[in-house]
């Protein structure tokens, strides 16, 4: 179930202590796109892993949610679902003046290749933000609609020590070293 306050709102639900991180980790369910852009977050930035069908929302009101959450703090978005590609494209062009606007470099990665659980690794492990925004940031893992991926991290957040013990093997190497394979990949 969905933690609603008064207003019917979705909540952030705190992450559990065994989860073995460096910054604060949250959860929510909404039930749609429109949600996203009302969400109220823990932190003044933070990492967002939106499990999404990206293909649901038409290409600018993705830039409009992604220039709302960028506004919010958003400084990375790790994009994982149907057509997430299209999440990092977009996320990408809301976040050209960022730096500018917002003080911080906003990134996206798409995980359109991993499992849903490897993306949740990713995002708590490998997403790196801007040194002088690091100590105000937390990862949020946000899933839109489909109460399977719900579950998922649902799951996550009930046995965070089995999700640190599965075999993730293409993740099994140092945040520092994902770090430089990612920009490798980006060169």
């Amino acid at each position: 179930m969905v933690a609603m306050n008064s207003d019917e709102q979705p909540q952030m639900i705190a992450g559990p202590e065994g989860l073995n991180v460096k910054r604060p980790v949250y959860r929510c369910h909404v039930g749609s796109w429109e949600e996203l852009r009302e969400l109220t977050f823990p932190s003044e930035h933070f990492v967002l892993l939106l499990a999404a069908d990206y293909s649901a929302v038409e290409g600018s009101a993705m830039v409009e949610v992604a220039r709302k959450l960028i506004a919010k703090g958003n400084a990375y978005l790790c994009a994982w679902g149907d057509a997430c590609e299209e999440g990092e494209t977009q996320w990408e062009a809301a976040a050209e003046d960022a730096e500018e606007k917002y003080g911080f470099t906003a990134m996206a990665t798409s995980h359109d290749e991993e499992t849903l659980e490897e993306a949740v690794w990713y995002a708590l492990n490998c997403a790196f933000v801007d040194k002088h925004i690091e100590k105000s940031t937390s990862v949020v893992l946000v899933t839109v609609g489909e109460p399977q991926w719900k579950a998922v991290i649902e799951g996550i957040f009930e046995d965070p020590e089995a999700f640190e013990d599965r075999e993730l093997e293409d993740y099994k190497v140092s945040p520092e070293e994902m770090e430089k394979k990612h920009l490798d990949d980006y060169s």
